[in-house]
């Protein structure tokens, strides 16, 4: 693995100095994008079995080109190479919940029987012995857009996560509803339907007309992974979830009022599943994931909310968030979110809360800093609970 991520490494810091301007010879316009963030709470209070990263990073590279044809029609082609420093407990959100205390072998019998939730990734047991340093392919499809819609193909992100709409956060990383960096290790709420992951699929989405474009994704199998979306993963003493036949829809509303300045955008998607657990390879029906969010921005004003609900092949999972923001100047911004999470195959319950500001040091460069509180409670163990206070520099280029 450490072999893997420093070859990564050196694929995506090579980018780094290569001209990101379009480039047009043969007719095609080609660039680099690269996003980086840091992410740092060097001071915590907790409680339980929590046992929390202070620092992360966070770096992606991205490879795009395009070609428009007489016709009008757009050929093009993405690639997306990720690096990732997080908590090593919690691969691409999936894991446990703070480290589960040890178990008698006869109490471990009991749990056998258990399963690793099909769309959280999350297990009532096991530790994961994975570096902290991640690396990962996270995109690479073509697409092709025209006046009929787009088709794309390849290894991305469904359409139920493509046409997410929810709060809006100052931390884009660091975000308690789901999280890209999440140095708590106990972070459990997961808002965004995800069901595929990065697995090769094929997707379709249809032009916006009157505001409203609709789409679906289909992928044969849920086995790969990315830095923050974890479908496969072996865990000792659980059973193992795969899935195939992923089918995705969704839709996606935006409509702006020019007299009163108010944009209202909303979403809702469906995904569904079949659902094979290993290694006894049973058939265990399907799993099913419904999702919806909204946004309202108004004069700077920014108000959101999300809702999830799963079957999760394990027990129902459900969870919802909401979050403003404002303005404060042309440079600084802050925002208030909330959420919660119900798990009942761990039997836990989770509360989070997060505030902070933000401003902007340079054109494409934005610090922001806040408090974050995360708790969950279970039936069968310790609660856990983490304040903490965060820094977040993240920049583009």
């Amino acid at each position: 693995m450490k072999f893997i991520s420093f070859a990564l490494l050196i694929c995506l810091c090579l980018p780094l100095c290569a001209d990101a301007e379009a480039d047009q010879e043969f007719g095609w316009e080609t660039g680099w994008s690269h996003k980086m963030a840091w992410v740092a709470a060097p001071v915590y209070e907790t409680s339980g079995p929590v046992f929390p990263e202070k620092a992360g990073f966070h770096l992606d590279s991205s490879f795009k080109a395009s070609h428009i044809l007489d016709n009008g029609l757009k050929l093009g082609a993405h690639l997306t190479l990720g690096l990732q420093l997080d908590h090593p407990g919690r691969k691409g959100f999936a894991g446990t919940l703070g480290e589960v205390p040890a178990m008698h072998p006869a109490d471990r019998r009991v749990l056998l029987s258990a399963q690793r939730g099909a769309f959280t990734g999350l297990a009532p047991l096991g530790h994961l012995e994975e570096d902290r340093l991640q690396a990962r392919l996270q995109a690479g499809f073509i697409y092709v857009d025209g006046g009929y819609g787009e088709v794309l193909a390849g290894l991305d992100s469904g359409i139920a996560r493509r046409f997410y709409e929810g709060p809006p956060n100052i931390f884009k990383y660091a975000r308690l509803s789901n999280a890209r960096l999440d140095t708590s290790g106990i972070a459990a709420l997961l808002t965004r339907n995800d069901l595929s992951g990065p697995s090769f699929k094929v997707s379709y989405a249809t032009p916006r007309l009157l505001g409203v474009r609709f789409g679906a994704s289909y992928s044969p199998r849920a086995n790969r992974s990315s830095l923050d979306r974890t479908p496969n993963l072996d865990i000792a003493g659980i059973a193992e979830p795969h899935m195939s036949d992923i089918a995705e829809f969704a839709v996606n509303i935006s409509r702006r009022h020019r007299a009163s300045g108010i944009r209202f955008e909303a979403y809702g998607a469906f995904a569904r599943a079949r659902l094979r657990l290993l290694p006894d390879k049973i058939e265990n029906g399907t799993v099913e994931v419904w999702s919806g969010g909204v946004r309202v921005n108004w004069k700077g004003l920014d108000f959101g909310m999300d809702a999830l609900t799963s079957d999760n092949g394990a027990g129902r999972y459900t969870a919802w968030s909401m979050g403003g923001h404002v303005e404060l100047s042309s440079n600084w911004q802050a925002s208030l979110n909330y959420g919660q999470a119900r798990d009942d195959a761990l039997t836990a319950r989770s509360e989070t809360w997060s505030a902070g500001v933000a401003r902007a040091l340079a054109r494409r460069v934005t610090l922001a800093l806040g408090v974050q509180s995360q708790k969950t409670d279970f039936e069968y163990r310790q609660p856990l609970s983490y304040l903490a206070p965060v820094v977040e520099i993240s920049l583009s280029f």
